[in-house]
């Protein structure tokens, strides 16, 4: 038969095959093991009319899900967590806390005409440090400062900015 493209049957194109591995396993599990892409799982699931897991069911497949012990994450705390950022959060919280930061905020504010750097908004208004590894004290440095709007804020810090607008040696969020 000329023209005809024969291909090796794969075993998700049978329902009772998959509905028993998606019982146990995600789309992309079960994609990772046999070298596809996840969306061929999920066109199968589609076509056999499978039903997809809400939310709460994923969620219960996952280690995320899980507590105490059973979460992988379990005990990693500080420096034994992979996201550790060597103490800057706990300083920059208490920053955010103190009575002299807020008024000191309000003044920076004020400052900028009560609105953002980058639009002309004036709502949801955040004073963002261009300076995020100088730790806090760098937050009290008005030239390392700029205010702006939480759409500006959360653009300065997206994969959108790929000049690196409002970020100097590295980015972290600010309030």
């Amino acid at each position: 038969m000329k023209g005809t493209h024969w291909r090796k049957p794969q075993p998700w194109w049978e329902k009772a095959w998959l509905e028993r591995e998606y019982a146990t396993r995600s789309a992309a599990d079960i994609a990772r093991e046999y070298g596809v892409h996840e969306n061929a799982i999920l066109y199968w699931l589609k076509k056999h009319g499978i039903p997809r897991r809400t939310v709460s069911e994923a969620r219960a497949l996952k280690w995320w899900g899980s507590l105490g012990v059973d979460n992988p994450m379990s005990g990693m705390t500080g420096e034994k967590n992979p996201n550790w950022k060597g103490g800057r959060a706990e300083a920059l919280t208490a920053l955010y806390g103190c009575p002299e930061w807020k008024a000191f905020r309000k003044a920076i504010i004020r400052q900028a005409g009560g609105k953002c750097v980058r639009c002309p908004s004036r709502k949801n208004l955040h004073v963002h440090c261009t300076k995020p590894k100088g730790g806090a004290e760098a937050h009290w440095d008005e030239d390392a400062l700029a205010v702006l709007c939480k759409e500006c804020h959360d653009w300065v810090h997206s994969r959108e900015n790929v000049a690196g607008e409002y970020l100097e040696g590295g980015e972290e969020h600010d309030r």
